[in-house]
């Protein structure tokens, strides 16, 4: 009996010390998270700090924009951004407070990114999930997951800064489930549908195609039709004039207009035939679209995880009677219609990052579910502020996993905080450049100075990916920044009509070593690397550019290979036996090819311009098919091919859509003659695809 006592005493005392002693579970779970989001803040500082990123597309895509504000250009009349002019103006300021520096918008880029991502899946799960510690352990265990998937375009600011450009429409849903008020939620709704196409084309369209199918859902299912489709209509229009307003805000009503259609009708007319051709992959057909999805899993189990996630909050929603709940069901199947639709960029170009979105949504969903299943198996009713035991396990499962498993999250750990706090903290290390940089900076400021005016200002520069070149040196390019951004035949006019006319002294253009999509660009801007070619030399390069000066000599003319009006119906071309040019073991053919395509369906919205009309080429040194502009008729483009080859061109149109057609109406070909100045750039492509 004493022996009893005494261990019911000590039991008695233990559990008192434990709960004496306990971490509450708010702050386990937050400290969970923490475990993942302070890296990820640590990890953006020192890619900040210690900065090696691409000379493309994202750091200095957002910069020059960046620039552009401070230095009083107009949205829509002077530039635009590709992805939604609401992108600088959520960076800039912060850009601003920082000092307004290159690497004050890398800064901010980073930071913002990694900040915003856990920020809005806290906000939405506290919105469905009614507690705080349960807010926390949701987000946990999404983020991750996110890094057991290492999805890692979500966490951090990469090219596309998808992770910042899906928030707004991801947290939609908490509008629509917690507003409670009719007009309220009407106006709320409407407001994050404007935004989230403000900051975001792609996103807000995929937001917007999802609440109208929703709306068309509830007038179907309801019987107050007319009450139903007001609040649609008002939604919609509410959500219209806010995406004007915004674009108004920061420039104009001309600028508006001029972001609008560049946005909304440019880029998605160029979606397919210019971006989503190689060496971009693209869905061919119906049934390499298949193939396709099976052999890449991080798209096709995300698409299909999606179309799962609609089927069952459909049919849930479907049959919620009609209480305060069938909100949260109509939010919930908002958000996996959302995540499908977000996918549809992949009609465009086959690449895992347009898949990422409805990762996020599926991850979200799952967890949300997980939650719920884990609070009907428990026997007993579990408070507000805890855990399920199973889905606690189960998170803790993959946090233990990513510790464990995961190299480079333990080096974010173990290394990169160390760093951070020594370095950085309390040593207050600034800014540095690697990888490429150091070299670049400095040839930058040698060939500055050496084509510098008497005066000591800056020469006329034209770059085909402006960035630090033209910050460091004062200026801004003439045109669109990238040469990529001048979509439509207008822009592309406009684009070489102005390089004619301000004959810069000095152009930089990408060595096709350093990227892929180098020929890409040049195949589809070849007039501006004829006028290079043709006009200047190359007198300088970096590691990852090639820096062209004026010539003040003749240069040669092209030389004629002949040409003709191929046969009806012929598909197939075959070219004149290829000639030495005299000055490299590669011959430079210039291909001119009319033609006339036939797409009955090219007016219907998203998927009418999927097309493309590609010419690829046997017996020749081409390394990728060419994408014809199917807006005009006529195309200019370039073919490398040996002495003694005879190459063919093969014109095929791809299409998911009946009816499409080409048919070629003449060619010519010409030998372009390459100067011994400028071998070193047939070199360099011929380095990076073997020839």
């Amino acid at each position: 009996m004493k022996y009893n006592t005494y261990l019911g005493v000590c039991s008695g005392l233990n559990r008192m010390e434990f709960r004496r002693l306990r971490i509450p579970p708010l702050a386990t779970w937050l400290a969970l998270a923490a475990l993942f989001v302070v890296p990820g803040l640590i990890i953006a500082a020192e890619s900040a700090l210690h900065f090696s990123g691409s000379a493309l597309d994202g750091p200095f895509q957002l910069y020059n924009a960046l620039r552009r504000i401070a230095a009083g250009f107009r949205p829509g009349i002077d530039f635009q951004f590709f992805h939604g002019i609401g992108v600088p103006y959520a960076h800039y300021w912060l850009f601003r407070a920082l000092g307004g520096r290159f690497q004050d918008a890398e800064m901010a880029r980073q930071l913002i990114a990694a900040v915003v991502f856990p920020t809005s899946l806290f906000i939405f799960f506290r919105a469905f999930a009614h507690s705080w510690t349960r807010s926390a352990f949701l987000t946990a265990a999404t983020i991750a997951t996110i890094h057991a998937l290492k999805l890692l375009p979500l966490l951090f600011a990469l090219n596309s800064m998808v992770g910042l450009r899906s928030t707004l429409p991801s947290l939609l849903p908490v509008v629509l489930y917690r507003a409670e008020r009719r007009a309220t939620r009407v106006f709320g709704i409407g407001v994050m549908l404007g935004l989230s196409m403000f900051m975001s084309t792609e996103q807000g369209l995929a937001a917007m195609g999802a609440f109208v199918i929703v709306s068309v859902l509830t007038l179907i299912r309801r019987s107050d039709r007319a009450r139903e489709l007001a609040d649609a209509a008002i939604t919609v229009i509410v959500g219209l004039a806010t995406l004007f307003v915004a674009l108004t805000s920061v420039g104009g009503v001309r600028g508006a207009m001029g972001a609008l259609r560049y946005n909304f009708k440019l880029v998605p007319m160029d979606q397919y035939w210019f971006f989503g051709a190689p060496p971009n992959p693209f869905i061919p057909s119906w049934t390499g679209g298949v193939g396709m999805l099976v052999a890449t899993p991080a798209i096709g189990l995300a698409l299909a995880l999606g179309v799962v996630a609609v089927v069952v909050y459909v049919r849930r929603w479907w049959r919620v009677p009609e209480t305060t709940s069938v909100r949260r069901e109509t939010a919930l199947t908002f958000l996996a219609l959302y995540g499908v639709l977000s996918c549809t960029s992949l009609l465009g170009a086959f690449i895992p990052a347009y898949s990422e979105t409805c990762w996020r949504v599926v991850i979200s969903l799952a967890a949300l579910e997980l939650l719920g299943w884990a609070d009907s198996r428990e026997a007993i009713a579990v408070a507000p502020e805890m855990i399920p035991r199973a889905a606690t396990v189960a998170a803790l499962l993959v946090i233990a996993w990513v510790v464990v498993a995961n190299r480079s999250f333990r080096s974010v750990i173990f290394r990169m905080v160390p760093h951070f706090v020594a370095q950085h903290v309390f040593s207050h290390h600034r800014f540095e450049v690697t990888g490429i940089w150091p070299e670049t900076l400095a040839m930058d400021d040698s060939v500055i100075r050496a084509h510098a005016t008497p005066q000591n200002a800056p020469p006329k520069i034209w770059s085909t990916y402006a960035g630090w070149l033209e910050a460091r040196a004062g200026v801004f390019h003439p045109s669109f920044d990238y040469i990529i951004h001048p979509l439509g035949p207008e822009n592309r006019r406009a684009y070489l009509d102005t390089f004619r006319a301000t004959r810069p002294d000095l152009v930089q253009t990408v060595r096709p070593r350093y990227s892929v999509y180098e020929l890409w660009v040049e195949n589809a801007n070849w007039d501006l690397y004829r006028e290079l070619l043709h006009s200047y030399v190359i007198a300088a390069e970096t590691p990852w550019s090639f820096f062209w000066e004026r010539r003040v000599d003749s240069a040669s003319a092209l030389r004629s290979l002949g040409g003709g009006v191929p046969p009806q119906g012929m598909s197939e071309i075959p070219l004149p036996v290829v000639p030495a040019d005299g000055t490299s073991r590669v011959t430079v053919l210039q291909v001119d090819l009319t033609y006339e395509v036939h797409n009955p369906l090219q007016w219907l919205p998203v998927i009418g311009p999927m097309p493309r009309y590609l010419v690829s080429v046997e017996g020749g040194w081409t390394p990728m098919p060419i994408s014809l502009d199917p807006y005009l008729s006529s195309s200019r483009f370039p073919i490398f091919a040996k002495p003694g080859q005879t190459p063919v061109l093969h014109v095929q149109p791809f299409s998911l859509l009946p009816g499409v057609s080409i048919v070629l109406r003449s060619i010519e070909v010409s030998i372009v003659p390459i100067d011994p100045r400028n071998a070193v750039w047939l070199q360099d492509l011929g380095a990076r695809y073997g020839f």
